[in-house]
C-alpha cells in the first residue's frame, strides 16, 4: 500500500532518487529521510501491507534502528541496502541486499546502492504497464502542460 524510502546523510541522495523514479510508477511513496528527527512520525502508520526500503551504510545512524524496529513490530516488509549482509541492522530487516560504497579515493561511492535502485526499478517498471496506465498517462499530462521536466 505505502512505500516508505529512508535514508539520511550521503545515502540520501539514493533515497530520493528511488523514491522519485518509483513514485512515477505507483503511488503512495513517500521519503521519509533527511530530517532524522521527523523520521519516526512519518513511519508511525506504517502496516503489514506497507514496505520501507531503507539505504543505513556506515557511520550507521540510530534513527535508521528505530525505524526497522517500528516497522518489525508492526509486521510491514523491510528492505534494507547496505554495504554488507552481516551490517548492524541486518536483522531486522525481510530482505537484505548488500551494496559496498568503498571508493577509489577518500569519499564513499553509491554507484552499487545506485544500480540496485535501477535493478528495483526496472523490476517494477516490468510489473506495471507504463504504456497503458493511466496514472502516467496524467503525471505527462502536466508535465508537459507546465513544462516540468
Amino acid at each position: 500500500r505505502v512505500k516508505y524510502i529512508c535514508a539520511f546523510r550521503t545515502a540520501q541522495a539514493c533515497a530520493a532518487y528511488m523514491s522519485g523514479k518509483l513514485s512515477y510508477y505507483l503511488p503512495n511513496v513517500l521519503n521519509i529521510g533527511g530530517v532524522e528527527n521527523h523520521a519516526v512520525e512519518s513511519l508511525i502508520d506504517i502496516t503489514p501491507q506497507d514496505c520501507l526500503l531503507m539505504y543505513s551504510f556506515p557511520m550507521y545512524s540510530e534513527v535508521n534502528s528505530s525505524l526497522l524496529e517500528i516497522a518489525q513490530e508492526r509486521n510491514a516488509k523491510s528492505i534494507l541496502i547496505t554495504d554488507r549482509v552481516t551490517a548492524p541492522l541486518a536483522s531486522k530487516a525481510s530482505v537484505v541486499l548488500p551494496a559496498s560504497i568503498d571508493g577509489l579515493g577518500v569519499t564513499n561511492s553509491y554507484i552499487a546502492p545506485m544500480c540496485l535502485s535501477e535493478i528495483i526499478l526496472f523490476t517494477v517498471s516490468g510489473e506495471v504497464d507504463i504504456e497503458n496506465s493511466e496514472r502516467a498517462e496524467q503525471i505527462d499530462y502536466y508535465l508537459e502542460r507546465h513544462k516540468l521536466y
